[in-house]
């Protein structure tokens, strides 16, 4: 008798725990709740980084623990030169326990998934980039003192999906980008497509990539280039190697680099540089050896002309 009223006591014990779990759970998952925490978030971004930030709803997983924001849109004006607006469908944060023992919080990865990114120019101001004062290792200490130091939530690895970029009249579409950042060091992995950019201020001349892929590791005076592919048209071009340099002297280049060029692809190119040669037809098979600096980084370059055809030649070859 006195064992049966026990496991009746435990049993109204655990059915009131659970009761209790699932009440915070349920409350936690309502929409009250989001809004709440949306209104508080958004408030202590606008008091410490001057950001505005709002989202429809937050999902919350125990295991692994993750946390999943919906709807997000976040503005920010930077200095009076940008204006930023973001718009993510999902903003996917994961962490692990180890995260809530470091003195600043620190959080394994935020995934940013279907959205659009906007930048706005706002100081039209051009500035010349003067390739002698290229200094790979001044950029990384402004990485590590604003990022890596500053930033009041360290990220660990930040992920980009299935997101329309624009900067004024230049944009792509980032179908994955993966930044994961160390003290020492900054691995970027990247693949972007259907890329516009300017090649002018008031953007009448244009430049068009259908694709762009990178991974890259970059170590303070060096960034190693584990991969890069460069696709225009029916032309792609890929290379590795690394560029060192600490500002001494003009960046080092050194690797290789392959592809195939389709004439027709460049015609306007072509035409602007030599109007006599007319349009250009045929392949160019290219495979070239990279050692030198920044300007003149080409050491032996081999070519391949296959069904070169144009107004005055046609060769067959």
């Amino acid at each position: 008798m006195k064992l049966k009223r026990i496991n009746i006591i435990l049993m109204s014990f655990l059915f009131a725990t659970a009761l209790l779990i699932f009440s915070g759970w349920s409350f936690i998952n309502s929409s009250q709740f989001s809004k709440d925490l949306s209104v508080k978030l958004s408030k202590i971004l606008k008091e410490r980084a001057d950001v505005e930030m709002s989202f429809e709803k937050v999902d919350f997983v125990a295991f692994p623990p993750r946390t999943i924001l919906h709807n997000v849109q976040v503005q920010k004006t930077i200095e009076n030169t940008a204006d930023l607006n973001l718009n993510f469908k999902k903003v996917i944060i994961d962490f692990s326990l180890m995260n809530i023992f470091y003195q600043r919080l620190q959080l394994s990865s935020v995934e940013l998934v279907d959205g659009n990114v906007k930048l706005l120019i706002l100081d039209k101001t051009e500035s010349k980039i003067d390739f002698k004062k290229l200094n790979l290792q001044n950029y990384f200490s402004i990485y590590q003192k604003n990022v890596f130091e500053k930033l009041p939530i360290f990220i660990e690895t930040l992920k980009v999906a299935d997101t329309k970029v624009s900067a004024d009249k230049n944009e792509g579409y980032v179908k994955s980008l993966s930044l994961s950042a160390r003290k020492k060091s900054l691995r970027v992995k990247s693949d972007v497509k259907d890329i516009v950019f300017c090649l002018d201020r008031n953007c009448i001349q244009k430049e068009f990539l259908n694709s762009f892929q990178i991974n890259a590791h970059w170590y303070v005076e060096k960034l190693q280039l584990l991969d890069l592919k460069v696709a225009q048209g029916k032309s792609s071009i890929s290379a590795l190697g690394e560029v060192a340099g600490n500002g001494r002297e003009l960046l080092k280049i050194k690797g290789q680099a392959s592809g195939r060029i389709n004439l027709e692809d460049y015609d306007s190119h072509i035409e602007k540089l030599s109007p006599e040669l007319g349009k250009l037809h045929g392949l160019a098979l290219i495979d070239s050896e990279i050692d030198g600096h920044l300007l003149m980084p080409i050491k032996n370059l081999k070519m391949e002309l296959t069904d070169f055809k144009s107004d005055w030649i046609d060769l067959d070859l």
